[in-house]
């Protein structure tokens, strides 16, 4: 069975962490590997969104399920 993301923990400079569902996961992960200088909007879910530049994320614990 492959892994499948079911969520992850957005730890943010400042201290603050933000708990995030599957959808966003690849969106931050894209966000950290290319390094965009303008401010990225992740849509957590709808009606709901994130403007966040990279170098604001300290840290991103990626949560799955499956062996």
């Amino acid at each position: 069975m492959a892994k499948q993301i079911t969520g992850a923990k957005l730890l943010l400079a400042g201290g603050h962490q933000i708990s995030i569902g599957a959808g966003a996961v690849a969106e931050l992960v894209r966000i950290m590997e290319t390094r965009p200088e303008a401010a990225s909007r992740i849509v957590l879910v709808e009606g709901n969104e994130l403007l966040l530049h990279w170098s604001q994320i300290s840290a991103i614990q990626i949560f799955s399920a499956g062996k």
